[in-house]
């Protein structure tokens, strides 16, 4: 997990938490996002995060 992929992931993810879209969706959302960037498509950058719901 590297600084920069952490970073990208929750900028996009905060993006989308401010425009009201649910948790669990923008993490998906923003998870997929990184997944099609070639500079951040492999797992170990946005893999280690996850949501847990009770």
């Amino acid at each position: 997990m590297s600084d920069a992929g952490t970073q990208a992931l929750m900028t996009a993810l905060h993006g989308r938490l401010v425009k009201g879209v649910p948790v669990h969706k923008a993490l998906r959302d923003s998870q997929l996002e990184l997944l099609k960037d070639p500079q951040w498509s492999q797992p170990y950058i946005w893999s280690a995060f996850f949501m847990v719901e009770r």
